[in-house]
C-alpha cells in the first residue's frame, strides 16, 4: 500500500476554505462547487484557498481539479498557481467540452521558490470572452513524499490511477525494482560457428509502480440473468 495525502484543506468546496463564490447549480462531489465567471474584456478570474499549504521546493507535486461548463468558452484555459507567483504551476490547460466534468491536472516541482506555506490558487483564464466555469474536487499531492524521490509517477499515471479523495487514502500499489538492459555487446561480432563468444551487458534497475489486475471467473447457468 502507498498512502496518499490530499494537501488541499477543503477540496470538495462545500462552502468554506476558498475565497470565492459557491454554487449548488453543479457539483462533482458533495452538493456545491466554486463558480467562477469571467466578463467580456477580462483576462482572468481567480480563487485561492484561505489556508496556506506547506511547500518543499525539491519535491514533485500533482495538482488536479474538475471543471464543468454549460457552454464552452472557446480559447479559454484552466490554471494553477502555488505559490501565487511566477513561474506558475501550470496556467494553460485547454478547457474541455461543455456539459460534462473535465479533469484538469499537471505535475511540477517548485524549485524556484523557498520552503514555506502558501495559498493554492485556481485560475479561470477566459481571455476576454465572457464565460463561466464550475470547479470541484481539487487535489494537491506531494508525489515525492508519497512515492519516494525518483519514483514519482507522471501525470498520465496519476490521472488514471488516483481517484478523488479527501484527507488520506491507501492506494493499492507498490514500488518494485525491475532489471533493465541498457546496452549489450557480443565479441567477436560476427562470430564463427562452434567458437566461443563474449557477451557483455550493462544492466540497471528501474523503479516501477505496480498496481493489481483482477480477473473474475464464474459460471452462468441457462436461464439466469
Amino acid at each position: 500500500m502507498i498512502t496518499l495525502t490530499n494537501l488541499i484543506p477543503s477540496p470538495s468546496m462545500e462552502g468554506s476554505g476558498w475565497n470565492g463564490t459557491y454554487s449548488t447549480e453543479h457539483s462533482y462531489v458533495g452538493t456545491r462547487s466554486l463558480k467562477m465567471s469571467g466578463a467580456s474584456g477580462s483576462a482572468e478570474t481567480t480563487c485561492s484557498t484561505t489556508a496556506s499549504i506547506p511547500l518543499i521546493p525539491s519535491h514533485t507535486y500533482y495538482a488536479r481539479v474538475y471543471g464543468y461548463q454549460d457552454t464552452k468558452t472557446n480559447g479559454a484555459a484552466v490554471g494553477f498557481y502555488w505559490p501565487i507567483a511566477e513561474p506558475n504551476f501550470n496556467d494553460n490547460l485547454t478547457v474541455g467540452d461543455a456539459g460534462k466534468w473535465n479533469l484538469y491536472s499537471a505535475v511540477n516541482n517548485r524549485t524556484s521558490f523557498s520552503s514555506g506555506s502558501y495559498p493554492f490558487r485556481l485560475d479561470w483564464n477566459n481571455r476576454g470572452t465572457a464565460g463561466t466555469i464550475y470547479y470541484d474536487g481539487c487535489m494537491l499531492i506531494d508525489l515525492t513524499a508519497c512515492f519516494g524521490a525518483g519514483n514519482e509517477p507522471d501525470q498520465a499515471w496519476c490521472d488514471e490511477n488516483i481517484p478523488y479523495f479527501e484527507g488520506e487514502m491507501d492506494l493499492e500499489a507498490s514500488i518494485a525494482a525491475i532489471p533493465s538492459i541498457e546496452s549489450a555487446s557480443i565479441t567477436p561480432n560476427p562470430s564463427n560457428i562452434n567458437s566461443p563468444i563474449l557477451i557483455r551487458a550493462f544492466i540497471t534497475e528501474k523503479a516501477v509502480i505496480l498496481t493489481p489486475v483482477y480477473f473474475y471467473t464464474g459460471e452462468i447457468q441457462s436461464g439466469e440473468v
